[in-house]
Formats: structure tokens, C-alpha cells, sequence
């Protein structure tokens, strides 16, 4: 092999190990339901942003306009591993998106707390993903199609009844003032997306997380639609894929990674000088 082929190996290699490495810092687990065009479409990414701190953003990824209170995006259900229940952090909308019919002009965006219109429960939910660890957030009663959720409970609060649309997740391009009565007459709402914080319990490392089952729920009735339990991907394989398909382009299909992480040793890396 020549040097500059020795070079342009060991490069990918220390990039591939520095795209793991910034992978595994922020461990992020995607899960997607539906498509721009249809009406109901969700994502959810969990994140992890400390060994005792996780993030949940969730967002209304519809393409068609929210027109009806069964069209926002209402709860979101999921397995936790470790199988521990955790503290509510904070909830604020999300960087981009802002609330909706709030009668304030411009209407407040990112970092807006919207803690009281929603709330995290670990322990007595009716779970539509079948889980045996199922936790849940939720900003009305029924959502999910079992009950459980009351009274909102991320800080600063105040706890509030939740008990309506209100606090729901409309789509990115919903209009203040439209829709029927379900959405405009029990303001506000918020459109897009929401970053929620959930707080590990003393004594319990969140750093290998991972989440199964996640199941999104729109509308406020017991009888509304919520998604098949789906199966979420960590964000480190698309890094890896790429890293992969990058190796191909130059050329190096059959190269172990071991011969290639060889080269990155004191004496080979001397030679390369």
C-alpha cells in the first residue's frame, strides 16, 4: 500500500472512531410514524444529555394542516431501559416552532415554558405499545386510548387539570384561527414541536439508555388514533453507514478494520513522516 493510500485509510479510520465517540456523547434514538403527507405523522427523539438526564423532542411532522383536535399531536408512550421511573425536568417548545391561537403577537417561541399542559407518568397507564416498562407524556386525559394522565407536573408548573386540546402538538404549517372548535376554543397550541427533560432518580446512570415500543397518540378522546409500537435506531448507525459508504467510494471494500486501525499504531504513523 502507498503512502498516501496508508494516509487516506488511517484518516477515515480516525474519523469513523471520532463520529463513534461524538455519537455515543449525545446518543440520540430516533422513531418516525408517517409521512409529510399524511395526517398523521410524528417524530420523537430521545437524547441523552447527561449520565441522570435524558431529552425527549416531539414534533408533528404532518404536511397537511391541523384542522381538528383528533389531528394534534397528543401523547408519546415508550419502554425505558433501565426500567426506572424518572422525574419530569422541563418542557419548553422547541427552536422554530411557537404557540398557536395565543392571542400574543408575535407568539412566543423557542424556550417558551409550556410545563402545565403537559405531564409524565411512570406507573398507571394503559400503555397501547404492550410494554413491560411503559412510561408515558401525555397533555390530555385519554391519550393513547387508557386514560392516566390528570394533572401536568413539569417544572415550574403550576399543576394544572389537563383535560382538552389545549398544549397539543399542531402541524408546522397550522394557521391561528383555523380548524374547528376542538382546536380554536380551547387555546393555546403549540406548533411543531416540544423539548422535554426527564431527571434520573439518585442512584440510577442514564448513560446506556435505550427506549422500545415508542407509540404516538393523537387527539383527546379514548377512541383517537395512536401509532404501532415503533422500533426506534440510535443515530450512531447512520454515522457508521456513512463512514462505510465512504470507504467504498475510495475503493476499499475489502479492507479489514483491523489491518486499517493498524496503521494507526506509533510505528506505522512514524513511518508515514
Amino acid at each position: 500500500m502507498s503512502t498516501s493510500r496508508k494516509v487516506v485509510a488511517a484518516s477515515a479510520v480516525a474519523a469513523l472512531l471520532m463520529m463513534t465517540s461524538a455519537a455515543s456523547a449525545s446518543l440520540s434514538y430516533t422513531a418516525t410514524f408517517g409521512t409529510a403527507a399524511d395526517v398523521y405523522a410524528a417524530k420523537a427523539v430521545f437524547s441523552l444529555l447527561s449520565p441522570t438526564s435524558i431529552g425527549i423532542t416531539l414534533s408533528n411532522e404532518s404536511g397537511v394542516a391541523t384542522t381538528d383536535a383528533g389531528n394534534a399531536l397528543m401523547g408519546l408512550f415508550f419502554d425505558l431501559t433501565p426500567a426506572s421511573a424518572l422525574n419530569p425536568g422541563t418542557a419548553v417548545i422547541s427552536a422554530g416552532s411557537n404557540l398557536a391561537n395565543s392571542g400574543i403577537t408575535p407568539p412566543p417561541g423557542s424556550g417558551t415554558d409550556v410545563s402545565k399542559g403537559w405531564e409524565y407518568l411512570a406507573t398507571g397507564l394503559s400503555c397501547p405499545g404492550g410494554g413491560s416498562s411503559c412510561q408515558g407524556i401525555g397533555a390530555a386525559g385519554n391519550v393513547g386510548g387508557g386514560g392516566g394522565f390528570g394533572h401536568s407536573n413539569f417544572n415550574p408548573g403550576p399543576s394544572t387539570n389537563i383535560d382538552g386540546a389545549d398544549y397539543g402538538i399542531v402541524s408546522a404549517n397550522y394557521v391561528d384561527g383555523t380548524g374547528n372548535g376542538s382546536l380554536t376554543n380551547k387555546p393555546p397550541s403549540i406548533r411543531n414541536s416540544v423539548d422535554f427533560t426527564l431527571l434520573a432518580p439518585s442512584g440510577v446512570d442514564l448513560s446506556t439508555f435505550s427506549v422500545a415500543n415508542v407509540v404516538f397518540s393523537w387527539g383527546t378522546a379514548s377512541d383517537e388514533f395512536h401509532s404501532p409500537p415503533q422500533i426506534p435506531i440510535p443515530a450512531a448507525l447512520p454515522l457508521f453507514g456513512t463512514a462505510l459508504a465512504g470507504w467504498g467510494a475510495l475503493g476499499w471494500r475489502k479492507l479489514r478494520i483491523g489491518r486499517m486501525l493498524s496503521l494507526l499504531r506509533p510505528s506505522t504513523t512514524a513511518a508515514l513522516t
